[in-house]
């Protein structure tokens, strides 16, 4: 997956360590208000926002380049999805899958460092995989290049400039998670 929730709290909580705070102020289930990201922009500014969650994705991309370099085959993990789209299944329970929209800022990272072909293989094996289990199962993807994720980020020193639709290359905000969850439920 491009995104884990560990990858999600090592992030905030760097920025928020930044910002002079101790800690993320994360629920139970690992999520976070909008409170947090909006507290941490009006103290430095969106680009900042960026420019930090951007250190973070290019050291994890270079990690991630090591592990998958030479990598021939299915990519791993696919075993995980099988399970959770055959419980649903088993419990007659209808399973969205959602690949969940990047910044075009991160999109471009991951095209950069090389990864982009495995981008592309990993949506294509989880559409074949939803398509040989059958009904009751849809994949939406989100992950390209749109009008929502082409936004500029502010200027460095600019603390007023709100971005619409992210906070950072790998977290939306509120109003385009209510866009992407009207166009799933139609």
């Amino acid at each position: 997956s491009l995104l884990t929730m560990r990858a999600l709290v090592d992030s905030a909580d760097t920025v928020l360590r930044q910002f002079g705070r101790d800690t993320l102020n994360l629920a139970d289930d690992g999520t976070t208000t909008e409170s947090d990201f909006s507290n941490a922009a009006r103290a430095d500014g969106m680009h900042d926002l960026f420019a930090q969650k951007e250190s973070f994705e290019i050291e994890r991309v270079r990690r991630g380049l090591s592990r998958v370099r030479n990598w021939t085959g299915p990519l791993p993990n696919q075993d995980i999805v099988l399970d959770m789209i055959r419980v649903a299944k088993a419990h007659d329970v209808r399973l969205t899958l959602v690949i969940l929209p990047h910044h075009a800022q991160a999109l471009e990272l991951y095209w950069r460092a090389g990864l982009w072909p495995r981008v592309e293989q990993l949506k294509a094996e989880l559409a074949d995989l939803v398509a040989r289990e059958g009904s009751g199962v849809v994949l939406w993807d989100f992950l390209d290049f749109s009008s929502y994720n082409a936004e500029p980020v502010p200027s460095p020193g600019d603390r007023k400039t709100q971005t619409q639709w992210f906070w950072e290359p790998t977290h939306f905000k509120q109003t385009l998670g209510h866009i992407i969850i009207a166009r799933i439920t139609g």
